[in-house]
């Protein structure tokens, strides 16, 4: 590469400088510009300012000013809201599914704790479960309570702080597929979140009311009256929340989460 702070080419020979040596370049210039093509040289070599002549006859370009770069790739996209801004949008849409995901599978563990402990009373009222089987279904569904709302607690946490689906129409076109797929999803997920919310909240409340053990042996008619309030709260919110995760089953999958 030519050394052009050092200044302009020098003509081989020129060391034994003289007139004759100024008279050669003079025709050879004069020889070039006639020819049409001693623009570009002359441009070259003149100083240290390239000339905006275009291309030789060989396909070659001026030389871009010293520091800049005289290659661009074909496409590429240097504003602050490019294809990259598009695909952030994209990348938090997963990451809100992905955390939805893990949130979805707590919720479903809560339910069937809240559901088993509520509708087996129901069916014991009814008749249509033995003592001995709701007694068991509430032993069992007691101890795995506290696991399950504390994985809730701790996935719900997460999934809040996840990014959103914000930013669908700036996607480009090939992520549009995609973000929809992922959007979807993300809906039915926050449907699923919010209504196994309340069953959490609700099983987390009567996992207190279970630790009250000395009014359920002194005032049993106060202790099993919040209870069957309780019953009597949840059925709505279980109902709500069947359907949410119904709705989900049905929903796209988000490729990438």
């Amino acid at each position: 590469m030519t050394d052009r702070s050092r200044g302009r080419h020098r003509a081989a020979g020129s060391a034994g400088g003289g007139a004759k040596g100024g008279w050669l370049v003079a025709a050879v210039i004069a020889v070039l510009l006639a020819a049409g093509i001693g623009g570009w040289a002359f441009g070259v070599n003149r100083d240290n300012s390239p000339t905006n002549a275009g291309s030789s006859s060989s396909g070659e370009t001026a030389p871009a000013p010293d520091g800049a770069s005289d290659t661009t790739s074909p496409g590429t996209d240097t504003s602050p809201t490019g294809d990259a801004g598009a695909s952030a949008a994209l990348t938090g849409c997963r990451a809100k599914v992905a955390a939805g995901d893990s949130l979805a599978k707590a919720a479903d563990a809560v339910y069937k704790d809240w559901s088993g402990h509520v509708y087996t009373q129901i069916d014991y009222d009814a008749g249509k479960v033995s003592e001995a089987t709701a007694k068991k279904v509430w032993a069992d569904t007691k101890a795995a309570g506290p696991g399950h709302v504390k994985t809730f607690d701790s996935d719900k946490t997460a999934y809040d702080k996840a990014a959103g689906c914000d930013g669908t129409a700036s996607v480009p076109a090939a992520d549009r597929t995609p973000m929809e797929q992922c959007s979807n999803r993300a809906s039915a997920l926050a449907k699923v979140a919010s209504t196994g919310s309340v069953l959490n909240s609700q099983w987390k409340e009567h996992q207190v009311q279970m630790t009250h053990t000395m009014q359920k042996q002194h005032d049993p008619s106060a202790y099993y009256g919040e209870w069957f309030n309780r019953i009597s709260a949840a059925k709505k919110p279980l109902k709500d929340y069947e359907s949410a995760a119904a709705a989900l089953k049905k929903a796209p999958s988000c490729p990438g989460a």
